[in-house]
């Protein structure tokens, strides 16, 4: 379903929008993220993620950002949380509830974006301090990064 923009930003002044990330991982270590070309966050980087559509669980809505952003059928999927994200544009404030799952993939995996990103690179978490990444994006890759540590400690 297609709205008009006049009567998307009217809804969303009254009504908060429920969104999906993925914060998705390779076998290396390393996050992907893609350059946004919508708002909110145009042109920061950012996880694959969006909206969930009437009658999508948040599941399905992962599932579908995965093959439409990055061109991946996901596998298994961890749900880490749920947060509120706000934004201010011009005169329009827009609040998310997103819930953020994780995914791994194979280190090389191809990805294959769509018009919702105008690049995308796979990044180091170090690497990720110089990207000025919003506090959620930034704060989620620096505790993903601690807890795959500790993980890895466990198993050595």
């Amino acid at each position: 379903m297609f709205l008009e923009s006049e009567e998307y930003e009217r809804i969303i002044t009254v009504f908060p929008r429920v969104c999906v990330d993925i914060l998705l991982t390779d076998t290396d270590g390393r996050v992907l993220l893609l350059q946004r070309t919508n708002q909110p966050a145009i042109g920061q980087w950012w996880f694959p993620g969006g909206r969930v559509h009437i009658g999508e669980t948040r599941l399905q809505t992962a599932h579908r950002k995965l093959r439409e952003e990055c061109g991946l059928l996901a596998g298994e999927l961890s749900e880490l949380g749920s947060f509120d994200l706000f934004f201010e544009i011009g005169q329009i404030t827009y609040h998310d509830v997103t819930i953020l799952f994780q995914m791994q993939v194979e280190s090389g995996t191809e990805i294959a974006i769509d018009a919702e990103a105008s690049s995308y690179g796979w990044f180091a978490p170090v690497q990720c301090q110089e990207l000025n990444l919003h506090p959620y994006v930034i704060d989620n890759i620096r505790v993903h990064a601690r807890l795959a540590s500790r993980n890895l400690s466990l198993v050595s």
